[in-house]
């Protein structure tokens, strides 16, 4: 059974689905316009990079690193480069960090791959975020990039 619906209740309806989309671009502009450009990259990554990198950003700022971008990616610093965010087509990123090999991996989990000096661990959703290792990791990044 079907309820008839007059027309000026659907053109209600249809003003105001029109007003949320025009509220929600307007939104997505006005934060866009206030953001950093490591924040506007990960604001306009998809998901489920954008939230694990969201996550690291703040998790990486709150310990005293800056973030720029660099060939195209969000990367942390201390005195030096100290790590990267390289979102990958499959989901999810890679953070890689630029001098692990001068510097030991308490944890094990960062892989050299094809590389000479860069090591890193692919993470794949937020909920799945190794944090106790990543902690370790930094900690040992950052008591290299200190020394050096």
């Amino acid at each position: 059974m079907s309820i008839p619906i007059n027309s000026s209740f659907k053109r209600a309806i249809l003003d105001c689905l029109k007003k949320q989309r025009i509220f929600s671009e307007l939104a997505s502009s006005f934060q866009a316009m206030h953001l950093s450009p490591v924040e506007n990259f990960i604001f306009n990554s998809p998901s489920p990079a954008k939230e694990i990198m969201d996550f690291l950003h703040s998790y990486f700022l709150s310990k005293g690193l800056k973030s720029k971008i660099s060939y195209g990616l969000p990367f942390y610093i201390g005195k030096k480069w100290i790590c990267y965010c390289n979102p990958q087509k499959s989901g999810g990123i890679e953070l890689c960090f630029t001098h692990a090999h001068q510097f030991t991996d308490p944890t094990g989990l960062l892989q050299i791959r094809d590389r000479k000096r860069m090591k890193g661990i692919y993470l794949t959703s937020l909920e799945s975020l190794p944090l106790d290792a990543l902690e370790q990791i930094l900690a040992a990044a950052m008591e290299f990039d200190a020394k050096n």
